[in-house]
């Protein structure tokens, strides 16, 4: 697994895949990777084309998200709303982001039907998720 991308607010590798003539393998994550941090919970989100999720923010979660179905557009922000960071990615990719805790990020369904899997390295805890409702007006996706 290499590096593809890094600012401040995320860092995305691309997945190592083994091709063969009846199946190919994507390792997607191991104890051993740079972006490895334990994991706790497993989860899928299902997202539709045009649907938003934002704002969060993590206190404590690490996440490891990968896009298995669909085209996700994933969006950063710093604490004043101010900067901006985005990327797509999209099932052929094979690309996993990883997002640190304490950055602001939402995502948009860009296909019909979109999937993704976050590894995290906690238990899900809605006390160490900070939530900012999704404003049109004032923060453009």
């Amino acid at each position: 697994m290499r590096k593809v991308s890094i600012n401040n607010f995320y860092k995305v590798f691309e997945l190592n895949v083994i091709n063969s003539d009846i199946s190919n393998i994507t390792k997607i994550i191991d104890k051993n990777k740079e972006n490895f941090f334990g994991i706790n919970e497993v989860y899928s989100t299902t997202i539709k084309k045009n649907s938003i999720r934002a704002w969060k923010k993590h206190t404590k979660m690490i996440s490891n998200i990968i896009v298995i179905k669909g085209s996700v557009k994933f969006v950063f922000k710093d604490d004043n709303f101010n900067k901006k960071n985005e990327i797509v990615i999209n099932e052929k990719d094979k690309k996993i982001i990883l997002i640190k805790p304490m950055i602001w990020f939402g995502f948009k369904g860009l296909e019909k039907i979109n999937t993704l899997i976050n590894f995290s390295n906690i238990l899900h805890d809605e006390n160490e998720v900070i939530k900012s409702n999704y404003n049109e007006k004032n923060h453009q996706f």
